[in-house]
């Protein structure tokens, strides 16, 4: 019998992001006998991935919260009032959650659980205006990192680690092969990897820039870029203009994340910021040798073994990426991945703690 009817919202589109992804492990593998999902979404949900990931949960598609925040606030409202839920569980970036914290709290729900998912906000004035609500609205705080959570919080909030299925991205030889061949790389080519939105925060143009010099040490680097976004004509542009059509591939979004990581040599992730990026956590899941941005949380190096350069040095990634092809082996990535078996950032680990917060 379900004991707990919960509204899950995220502030953001649903899609290939990191809210989204912590979304979907916690529909997964949450206890379903006991807590019962529903989910406010900003964007339509087709109706296949309704059925196939929101099989049994009510999936609600509101009037735009940047657009029509007044429309948006009077429909959750409703929703939340006639639905009687147990917990309002808000996803988001900055301290406008206090708009769905308030309507939740007017529709008489007392367990307001706010989900911090990052260390920055584009929008920094109307995060400090909302602050005052926001802190005297939610009744637990939690974040993915410290990092995040002293952006959001300061110092009243628990971290729940962005848990992945460790097993899930265990490194396979096989699918390495069968993916290089279909993309069309070599088992020579050296093949860098960065997975995210092609958005500023992710800085690809700082990795297409680094291409003319690693190809001055070997032709076979390769770049693979999976992801899309509103940069993605740019970045596209910016290949041709270097003439580097050859060792660039966007692969556009993907599913087969998992595979794609066996295919690849090291992640090299240069973001301006992040909360705690969950590609970092499979990637080192998968065995990669990671190269991440000082911008990044050390909190997300499970592994002990992601090395961490400054964007203002870009020799530094330029030295690291080619330290990390000589001193990684295949046997090695598989090793990596039982190492991350018991860690925190095992979706089980994750799962039981938010349960128990979901109990208090």
């Amino acid at each position: 019998m379900v004991e707990m009817n919960i509204l899950m919202i995220s502030t953001v589109n649903f899609g290939v992001n990191g809210i989204s992804k912590v979304i979907l492990q916690y529909q997964k593998y949450i206890d379903s006998e006991k807590y019962k999902y529903d989910f406010i979404f900003p964007n339509s949900i087709s109706s296949e991935l309704k059925e196939s990931l929101f099989e049994k949960s009510s999936v609600y598609h509101v009037p735009n919260r940047i657009r029509n925040p007044l429309k948006y606030y009077k429909e959750i409202h409703k929703i939340m009032k006639d639905k009687h839920y147990d917990a309002v569980h808000v996803h988001g970036n900055s301290t406008t959650m206090a708009l769905e914290l308030l309507a939740a709290k007017k529709a008489g729900i007392e367990k307001l659980i706010s989900h911090g998912h990052n260390s920055f906000t584009k929008y920094p004035i109307i995060h400090k205006v909302f602050k005052p609500m926001f802190d005297s609205l939610y009744t637990t705080g939690l974040t993915c990192s410290n990092k995040a959570g002293e952006s959001l919080y300061g110092l009243d909030y628990i971290v729940i680690e962005n848990g992945i299925d460790i097993k899930a991205y265990r490194y396979d030889e096989n699918i390495r092969k069968e993916y290089r061949e279909n993309i069309g790389y070599s088992r020579n080519h050296l093949v860098i990897g960065n997975i995210g939105r092609l958005s500023e925060q992710k800085n690809h143009e700082f990795l297409i820039d680094l291409m003319p010099s690693l190809l001055d040490y070997n032709d076979d680097f390769r770049l693979m870029i999976v992801g899309d976004g509103h940069l993605k004509n740019k970045l596209e542009s910016k290949v041709r203009e270097l003439e580097l059509q050859k060792h660039v591939i966007f692969l556009g979004e993907r599913k087969d994340i998992s595979n794609l990581l066996s295919a690849i040599d090291v992640m090299v992730m240069p973001s301006l910021y992040e909360g705690l990026p969950i590609t970092l956590i499979e990637g080192q899941a998968s065995g990669l040798s990671c190269i991440a941005s000082t911008n990044i949380t050390r909190e997300a190096n499970v592994s002990g073994e992601v090395l961490y350069c400054n964007l203002n040095n870009p020799n530094e990634f330029i030295e690291a990426i080619n330290y990390s092809l000589k001193n990684n082996s295949q046997k090695d990535r598989v090793i990596m991945n039982e190492m991350l078996m018991d860690s925190n950032y095992s979706i089980i680990n994750s799962i039981n703690k938010l349960q128990d917060i979901y109990q208090q």
